[in-house]
């Protein structure tokens, strides 16, 4: 299940599925605790499969250090990243609201 991210793509594609201004975007929250592959998966199926304006809001709940370089390395496709200092399990997504 090994995705292969092409950052400038995904970053053009989301900004093109986001174009349209006259509609008030969603936020999407995900809540991450390690599992990169899973995550890369999900983001990057929702960013190709997604025509809805959107905001990608990630609530890291003090994940490893792949998944932290993951998410700094590509922060640029997520609005916000909040980074936990504890795992705080759920309740969690209650930040990233």
């Amino acid at each position: 299940m090994d995705i292969q991210f092409d950052l400038g793509n995904l970053i053009e594609l989301r900004q093109k599925n986001n174009f349209n201004s006259a509609i008030e975007p969603i936020d999407i929250i995900f809540l991450t605790y390690n599992r990169l592959e899973y995550f890369k998966a999900t983001v990057y199926h929702l960013i190709n499969e997604t025509k809805y304006p959107y905001r990608l809001i990630v609530v890291d709940n003090k994940s490893d250090i792949e998944m932290i370089s993951f998410l700094q390395v590509n922060a640029q496709l997520f609005d916000s990243i909040i980074y936990n200092q504890k795992n705080e399990w759920t309740s969690a997504f209650q930040k990233g609201i």
